[in-house]
């Protein structure tokens, strides 16, 4: 989903990190599905996105 909405707004994972509050390398792990991410990471998205986390799973598939 991560990659899906980097991808979407043609954001480099350091772009979107920022936006996020968080390193680069969590984008990058959470993307390899290294890391999952946190509630509060999640929440972010869905703000950054201005959508629920489910609508952009199901638009990521």
């Amino acid at each position: 989903m991560f990659h899906f909405v980097r991808k979407y707004r043609k954001l480099s994972q350091q772009q979107l990190a920022i936006k996020l509050n968080v390193n680069q390398s969590t984008i990058s792990k959470v993307e390899l599905g290294i890391h999952f991410p946190s509630a509060l990471l999640l929440r972010r998205m869905e703000q950054f996105m201005n959508s629920s986390i489910r609508e952009l799973a199901i638009l990521s598939r």
